[in-house]
């Protein structure tokens, strides 16, 4: 075994291992969200004195009422009274109800008590307000509130983690360092899952092409509907380990690395002749990968590419003339039919002949451009030599009139009376 397939199974035994370890820990509580009255009739009144408590959710207080659940340790008590009191006696008492079985009896006892004493300074015909921060229950406990000896409020208490305070006490030091771990370690947990998605991706037949900036649109939707979701998850189940959030990173991460992957492509060109009054031929062009010495069509159905069975692209007939495109690794492929199946797709190929009237129509469309080229060429010699005529016969022209204008000033001829020139004529 090499050295980084170790490296990998170590660390994926280590993940295990962790996983293992903190899963029997992990209890998982819903906590509903509190109903928020339209309307109530709240309070309650003990010794002449109105007590309403409060408890806070998000923006907003909200009031406690009889037997429901506060999930907040922190209430606000809010008091006026109609008397000359100036202060009020409050008790806060905690406890957990078992059933026990004695000489085949049963009966609930109270366990795990706890009281809480507070004094609260009231004012005649003024609220007065006392900010009280409870214990944390990490399980339901039974509560009631007490005031000057009176029960004036029931209910059931269960700290919610999204409320709890953080019982260590922070440096700014110590918290940039924790912040710090988790950002290295949500990093790793990034490479990690990039490292794994490259792995799959090579050993997939064909990858779905999508353009990088729509998934890193898509990503960024994708993370702020998470967002969401693990906010409203933190308070519904009260998930405060950040190991809870690598797992999403990871799947985010991991898919993300499907749409990185660029997977070699060439085009597969089907070429078809029809039979109509002009010449007309039937144009296709596919992309296709080759993998495993098989030619598959990159264009698939989502259904294909989770089942890893895109269709297999076969040739049938003689493939071995099919055409290669200069430069390009494309094919051309003249072909007769095409049957598509579930699992592949049969290309019937056509005889050789067709090729050989391909390059025959070629040399057709080469003779014919020499004879058009010559026609052209041939106009414009006899164009020139029109030209060439006209011009040579006006020059000519011009030089006899010159001759024969010389010829009239230059020569001059001596005249004879007639009967001397017919004795020399006779002579």
């Amino acid at each position: 075994m090499s050295i980084k397939k170790l490296l990998i199974s170590l660390f994926l035994f280590l993940i295990v291992v962790c996983v293992i370890a903190y899963i029997p820990n992990v209890k998982i509580t819903v906590y509903p969200k509190p109903s928020i009255p339209r309307w109530a009739l709240v309070g309650s009144v003990s010794h002449q004195t109105l007590y309403v408590v409060f408890f806070p959710y998000e923006d907003r207080k909200i009031p406690l009422r009889n037997f429901e659940t506060l999930y907040t340790n922190d209430v606000e008590i809010y008091a006026i009274t109609f008397s000359d009191k100036t202060k009020a006696d409050l008790t806060l008492y905690f406890y957990q109800e078992k059933e026990v079985t004695e000489n085949n009896v049963t009966k609930t006892i109270q366990i795990n008590r706890q009281k809480i004493n507070y004094t609260m300074p009231l004012a005649k015909h003024q609220f007065t307000r006392l900010e009280v921060t409870l214990p944390t229950h990490k399980e339901p406990f039974k509560a009631m509130l007490i005031a000057d000896g009176k029960p004036i409020l029931f209910f059931n208490h269960h700290s919610h983690p999204f409320y709890v305070y953080v019982p260590r006490k922070y440096t700014f030091g110590s918290l940039m360092s924790e912040r710090l771990v988790y950002i290295f370690s949500s990093l790793i947990v990034c490479l990690v899952a990039l490292g794994l998605s490259h792995k799959t991706t090579q050993k997939l037949k064909v990858i779905p092409q999508i353009n990088v900036w729509g998934a890193i649109y898509v990503l960024t939707f994708a993370i702020a509907f998470i967002f969401y979701v693990t906010y409203e998850m933190i308070y519904l189940f009260g998930i405060t380990n950040v190991l809870w959030s690598y797992p999403i990173i990871f799947i985010c991460m991991f898919v993300f690395g499907f749409f990185l992957t660029r997977q070699p492509r060439k085009y597969l060109i089907l070429q078809r002749a029809i039979e109509a009054q002009v010449p007309t031929e039937e144009l296709g062009i596919w992309e296709v990968v080759i993998a495993q010495n098989e030619m598959y069509k990159a264009d698939l159905s989502l259904r294909e590419w989770l089942r890893n069975k895109p269709k297999r692209i076969e040739l049938k007939g003689n493939p071995r003339w099919t055409v290669r495109i200069k430069d390009t690794d494309n094919i051309k492929v003249y072909y007769k039919s095409i049957t598509e199946e579930e699992d592949k797709i049969i290309i019937e190929v056509e005889d050789i002949h067709t090729w050989e009237i391909e390059q025959y129509k070629s040399r057709i469309k080469k003779v014919t451009n020499i004879v058009r080229e010559k026609t052209r060429l041939q106009k414009r010699l006899n164009e020139y030599e029109a030209k060439f005529e006209v011009e040579t016969d006006r020059k000519a022209r011009e030089i006899f009139k010159a001759y024969q204008k010389i010829r009239a000033e230059t020569l001059t001829f001596e005249e004879k009376p007639e009967e001397e020139l017919e004795e020399e004529i006779r002579e």
